[in-house]
């Protein structure tokens, strides 16, 4: 299922339905997202090349707000990182990006 979420093109773009903080992070920090619609949710992390350094598991989750820590045992260095939040619902499916910034 990583593959069909993470892949899959996104019909509406959503902004603002995450926020992190505080941003920057030392150690940790709270996304916070809010689900206009119940459905799976996949949250990823990604550096500044792209690349996935950090994937939620695939979960189905209901409407309203709902929130992870991303803490620093993933993220290799000081640098800007990327998150998404990807839901997927029975009619419709959303993705929202968004950047923080780890400082050591």
């Amino acid at each position: 299922m990583f593959g069909q979420l993470s892949e899959r093109k996104f019909d509406y773009y959503i902004s603002p339905f995450g926020i992190i903080w505080p941003n920057p992070f030392t150690d940790q920090a709270v996304l916070q997202y809010t689900l206009p619609e119940s459905g799976k949710v996949l949250v990823r992390i990604l550096n500044q090349f792209g690349m996935t350094v950090k994937l939620t598991t695939e979960v189905y989750q209901q409407a309203g707000s709902h929130q992870i820590i991303i803490d620093d045992t993933d993220l290799k260095s000081a640098e800007a990182y990327y998150y998404q939040v990807l839901l997927e619902s029975t009619t419709k499916s959303y993705q929202v990006n968004g950047k923080m910034v780890l400082i050591k």
